[in-house]
């Protein structure tokens, strides 16, 4: 049997540079469709579309990261978006974690909710990872993941929420990187998840 100890995280060099930015807004269609009339194609940089048979104008939500919209928060209310909720490695990142299998990975994650709207002043979070949501190669992931909690209320200051990753006893040596998912925010409507972390496991027996 493997050892089951949690594994204390050791900061390292990233062997690979991980750049997770995930942007998952739920905004209705109507509020992607804007309520004000587009501007005409000369002098905006997105192109508007018209369906005849319905006389809707469809205008093009431009391409926005979350950097964009923290560093200009005016974006946020042009295109209606509630919040951002934050998630890093407490420990600082990026980290490169050296395990075996069989073993726990724990990783606290700090959780912040960046609000742009006076009415969604924090988030409800409940973790539910689904097995196939994040696959690396043939390795699932998101079915070894687990958190410390099952529901919690993020608003502006950090919440801890400690991130467990079961490394199966038969899994191959080799590395992957590893993305918190099964994260449901409520609201959903208008609010998005920011992974602002860089984590990468490395396998050895």
């Amino acid at each position: 049997m493997g050892d089951s100890r949690p594994f204390v995280p050791i900061r390292r060099p990233v062997c690979i540079f991980i750049s997770v930015v995930i942007l998952i807004l739920t905004i209705t269609t109507v509020s992607m469709r804007f309520s004000h009339p587009p501007t005409s194609s000369a002098s905006s940089p997105y192109t508007s579309q018209s369906d005849s048979s319905t006389n809707v104008v469809v205008v093009p939500v431009p391409l926005l990261t979350a950097q964009d919209l923290l560093a200009n928060p005016s974006l946020a209310a042009k295109y209606g978006v509630k919040g951002l909720l934050i998630v890093t490695a407490q420990q600082g990142g990026p980290l490169s974690l050296n395990a075996k299998p069989g073993q726990l990975v724990e990783i606290p994650l700090a959780l912040t909710f960046k609000s742009f709207s006076a009415d969604v002043p924090s988030v409800r979070i409940t973790f539910a990872p689904v097995a196939g949501q994040l696959m690396q190669g043939d390795i699932d992931v998101s079915s070894m993941e687990s958190y410390s909690a099952s529901e919690i209320t993020v608003g502006a200051e950090p919440v801890i929420v400690v991130l467990t990753v079961h490394l199966p006893i038969n899994l191959d040596q080799g590395s992957f990187p590893v993305v918190p998912t099964g994260l449901n925010l409520s609201p959903s409507t208008g609010t998005g998840i920011f992974y602002d972390t860089q984590l990468h496991v490395s396998v050895s027996s």
